[in-house]
């Protein structure tokens, strides 16, 4: 491992509080930094995934320009293969940090509806400025989806004794009965839900 290519990051609410460190590698000081990635999700120091976010949104802007070509009627595709193109290209994105939903904010969430929206209306050859209630379409919303995927990967990490998750919990279990939950987690939106 090279010193150089190392570094840090504390997690905090308040950046004004974060104890200054210097962490030292082979005697070389290491870099303390306000965002990382790891596998392929951006965590900043405050946990609010601002960066995560952006990087959706810039991810799936030139994919929505690709998808408001190709529905033009010249190119005669039908709304179900848009809506394919759409889930393929543009929804695997949003997915793939669905892990992350019920922890962000309601501001954050919605930009990623925003992506989902903007791309209904253009399947649907609507108007940016239309409403949503006034299209008829297949495309189950985020929330939905989001929360369906979560509970999918819980159950089954779950049945299949993935370690890290049963740890969880497990903990988590214990936590609940013991006190009053005061910070909600990823697990509390699903222990309802959770059928072993």
């Amino acid at each position: 491992m090279a010193p150089a290519k190392c570094n840090f990051i504390i997690f905090s609410q308040n950046k004004n509080l974060k104890e200054k460190l210097e962490l030292k590698f082979f005697d070389s000081n290491i870099t303390e930094i306000d965002n990382t990635t790891f596998l392929g999700i951006r965590f900043d120091y405050s946990l609010t995934f601002k960066h995560q976010i952006k990087y959706l949104q810039d991810s799936c802007l030139n994919r929505l320009n690709f998808l408001k070509v190709v529905s033009k009627r010249s190119f005669g595709l039908t709304t179900l293969t848009l809506n394919q193109l759409y889930i393929s290209l543009i929804r695997s994105i949003l997915e793939y940090s669905a892990i992350i939903s019920p922890i962000i904010s309601t501001s954050n969430f919605e930009k990623k509806n925003i992506i989902q929206n903007k791309a209904i209306k253009i399947i649907n050859k609507k108007s940016i400025y239309s409403s949503l209630s006034d299209i008829d379409t297949e495309i189950i919303n985020l929330a939905e989806r989001f929360n369906y995927l979560n509970l999918k990967y819980f159950t089954n990490a779950l049945v299949n004794n993935n370690e890290l998750i049963t740890e969880l919990w497990s903990d988590y279990q214990s936590y609940t009965t013991s006190r009053a939950t005061s910070h909600p987690t990823i697990l509390c939106k699903y222990k309802d839900s959770i059928k072993l």
